[in-house]
């Protein structure tokens, strides 16, 4: 199996409904680009993971999407700085078996939506949020127990472990995110904050392999995810993940 260039590209954020009748939208976004992939993971012959994934985080918190507001219905474009990734998936070569499998990657998105919480608290939080992503997936990669591995699909056997296990680290991101913030605040700053703390709308988390990549059509595939809130409104995002043919230092 070849590797392959590709691209990860958040595209837009729509928000369809406003549930506010005062005030104004202010979301921004945290997304964390992750790989696990013969360029930073190895498997042993006792079927254990030996590495750690490649992450890619990108800046910014309040306002990094380039709008200070958005009313009803609008499309709003992603800036690249927070919604692209490009890198080289490599396979993960099987011991024994003289085959490979195919890298992974990914995307985690958190979007949030502007109140009372200050930037440097904002910035505290989205910190705390790449930290324990970081520890949380690595961690769980040495907690691989090669008995779960179907030996004609390893790393679709990998891979779902890895999906659970995001999904367990993600569901208690929330408390570790507000005790950053809180650190980073002043005491007056916090009880401002609790009045109207900034909101969480939602998370998601997606990964692709190689595999299929160069199996979809025109090898690109679109994705797209709606959180549907009575408080929050209803925010929807678009993206595409796509094999490209430039080449990376």
């Amino acid at each position: 199996m070849d590797g392959i260039n590709i691209k990860i590209r958040l595209e837009t954020l729509t928000h369809h409904k406003r549930t506010e009748k005062w005030g104004k939208a202010e979301p921004y976004l945290w997304t964390i680009f992750f790989k696990m992939d013969g360029s930073c993971i190895d498997i042993t012959p006792q079927f254990k993971i030996d590495g750690n994934a490649t992450f890619h985080f990108t800046e910014g918190s309040h306002g990094n999407l380039g709008i200070s507001s958005r009313q009803e219905s609008n499309q709003v474009p992603i800036p690249s700085a927070v919604g692209e990734w490009e890198t080289y998936l490599d396979p993960v070569r099987i011991p024994y078996f003289e085959q490979d499998a195919a890298g992974i990657a990914g995307v985690i998105v958190v979007l949030m939506e502007k109140n009372n919480v200050s930037y440097e608290g904002a910035e505290a939080g989205h910190h705390a949020l790449n930290e324990k992503v970081e520890v949380a997936v690595n961690q769980t990669l040495k907690e691989f127990d090669p008995k779960i591995v179907d030996i004609e699909n390893a790393m679709p056997s990998i891979r779902k472990f890895f999906e659970d296990k995001v999904e367990i680290v993600t569901d208690s991101l929330q408390d570790d995110i507000v005790n950053a913030i809180k650190s980073k605040q002043k005491l007056l700053q916090n009880i401002w904050t609790l009045l109207k703390p900034d909101n969480l709308i939602g998370y998601r988390v997606w990964n692709f392999s190689q595999a299929d990549i160069m199996e979809s059509d025109h090898q690109s595939i679109d994705f797209s995810h709606l959180w549907a809130s009575e408080s929050h409104g209803d925010w929807e995002i678009f993206g595409n993940v796509s094999a490209i043919e430039d080449n990376f230092e």
